[in-house]
């Protein structure tokens, strides 16, 4: 599908929002959904936290270990994410995603770096 020129948020007046945990829907069946999502009026869906994260409760992503490696709740990979979001596009819907950058585990590999380059 070809999208406007135009900023799609513009005009987006549903967006219908995935949160892998609690809604226990991997990539599968988040694409099995898309044409009913498409013919419900939905313009987008969101993702959230669609990364490796350090713990769910009570933060749902707010604690990212990876963003490079899928969240185990969508049950795939980098490379089916991809084929998700062609998927979102030729039915007509956008791909938003709730990352969190702001916030990190201190476990994380990406965090240790950050800590090193900082001294």
């Amino acid at each position: 599908m070809r999208f406007s020129s135009e900023p799609w948020w513009r005009k987006c007046s549903a967006v219908l929002r995935y949160m892998p945990e609690q809604d226990q829907k991997t990539l599968a069946d988040i694409s099995a959904e898309l044409p009913e999502t498409a013919a419900a009026g939905y313009q987008a869906i969101q993702i959230t936290a669609p990364y490796c994260s350090a713990g769910l409760s009570p933060w749902w992503g707010l604690r990212p270990y990876d963003y490079f490696s899928l969240n185990s709740a969508l049950s795939g990979t980098i490379e089916d994410f991809t084929a998700l979001a062609d998927e979102c596009h030729r039915h007509g819907l956008r791909v938003i995603l709730f990352i969190n950058i702001g916030y990190g585990d201190t476990t994380s590999p990406l965090w240790k770096t950050a800590c090193q380059n900082r001294r």
